[in-house]
């Protein structure tokens, strides 16, 4: 219980309940509880347990609320010699299938695993994540530590050691890159975490039954997506959404990776000219995502384009081009994901022109599509898919 107070006089009480989603999402519908607060999106069988006790689809904008982003992060000390890992490597790791470095073409010297006591949600979130989708489960022999500055700081001072965390509690460790399937790498950053393009970025959400009924459930719901709250958890050690910039030259990696894909699934003419729209520009992490198999924006879209008005309509930004650019997976041919592609940056140019101080951005704003060029995420998985599919905002 949390006491409000103003003065001699109590304002208001919140009640904190740690009892898991599926309790929580049994007492929305009863009233019993306002905000349920969880990492993972809600299923279709959840959903479908709501639908059965009179609760419409709440994945919807006004009932799923995303609040903050994080990162999973595979950790090593900065004396370790590795530089990045696999999924498939890690969860081989964890489950005891690779016990020496050496089966990761590193120097010799047994792996001293560190993971967290049960119980924890990190662990939750690891087993549901990297192990039961393998069938593979932890190995008895992990060293198993209680807090998160302990499965940071044991690993830092191991050179032999490895560990994983969220990315807020890094501290003196070493995050490790993530190799893929398809032989991209991504950079564990908090740009990619705020882009979603890092494979072990998630969201984290609040569900509610549309708008909250009491005025202090309403009022922590939008202290929560404020930029005042998106303040707080930045010192909270989670990723806040506030939009930041980035320039081309971090993104070059991207841009050498498009390069080597297949040729039948390439337009060099194409490539040449999204090249020269952001060689010059600033990229903001701000990235557009949809609903599956459709041009609707996901929940978090709908809430980012208010944000995004907000911020190119600074100052400091006024007179700046601004470019939308909008790319597919690469299922289908290449000319049809092309109309796809700027389909998506024109949708996501209507809804920002709608909102509150978007009209001012007409004469500013450029939607163009690039098909399946340039992926952030490999496309042999729905999940890969659906991070391709997506809208960059572009500031020249």
């Amino acid at each position: 219980e949390f006491k409000l107070r103003s003065g001699d006089r109590e304002v208001g009480q919140f009640n904190v309940r740690r009892r898991g989603v599926s309790e929580g999402y049994a007492e929305l519908p009863k009233g019993g509880v306002e905000l349920v607060w969880t990492s993972a999106r809600m299923t279709n069988e959840q959903m479908q347990s709501l639908a059965a006790a009179g609760v419409g689809d709440l994945r919807v904008p006004g009932s799923e609320h995303v609040f903050a982003l994080d990162s999973m992060v595979v950790l090593v000390s900065p004396d370790n010699p590795a530089v990045s890992i696999t999924e498939d490597s890690l969860a081989k790791i964890y489950s005891g299938q690779i016990s020496d470095w050496s089966q990761l073409g590193l120097p010799a010297g047994k792996i001293n695993v560190y993971a967290p006591v049960d119980g924890m949600g990190l662990l939750m979130h690891f087993d549901n994540t990297v192990l039961r989708p393998r069938n593979l489960k932890l190995r008895p022999d992990a060293i198993r530590l209680g807090t998160v500055i302990e499965w940071s700081d044991k690993v830092a001072a191991d050179p032999m050691g490895i560990s994983f965390n969220f990315i807020g509690y890094l501290r003196n460790a070493r995050a490790l890159n993530l190799e893929t399937s398809c032989g991209l790498v991504s950079v564990p950053t908090t740009f990619s975490t705020k882009t979603e393009e890092f494979p072990m970025a998630r969201r984290l959400f609040f569900y509610t039954r549309g708008r909250p009924k009491s005025r202090l459930g309403q009022e922590l719901l939008d202290f929560a997506l404020s930029p005042e709250g998106q303040e707080v958890l930045k010192t909270a050690n989670f990723v806040d959404q506030s939009p930041e910039l980035l320039e081309f030259r971090e993104q070059g990696t991207r841009i050498a990776y498009a390069l080597n894909v297949p040729a039948e699934d390439f337009d060099f003419a194409l490539m040449r000219e999204l090249i020269g729209e952001v060689t010059e520009a600033r990229r903001l992490t701000t990235t557009l995502r949809f609903e599956t198999g459709s041009f609707r924006l996901d929940t978090k879209a709908n809430q980012d384009i208010s944000r995004l008005a907000a911020y190119l309509n600074q100052e400091s930004l006024r007179g700046k081009r601004v470019a939308l650019l909008g790319f597919a997976d690469s299922r289908g041919p290449f000319a049809a994901n092309l109309k796809l592609a700027r389909s998506r940056a024109d949708t996501v140019r209507r809804a920002l022109l709608a909102v509150p101080g978007g009209a001012a951005l007409a004469d500013r704003v450029a939607a163009k599509g690039y098909s399946e060029l340039a992926p952030v995420a490999c496309n042999d998985s729905d999940l890969g898919r659906d991070f391709n599919r997506r809208v960059e905002i572009w500031i020249h």
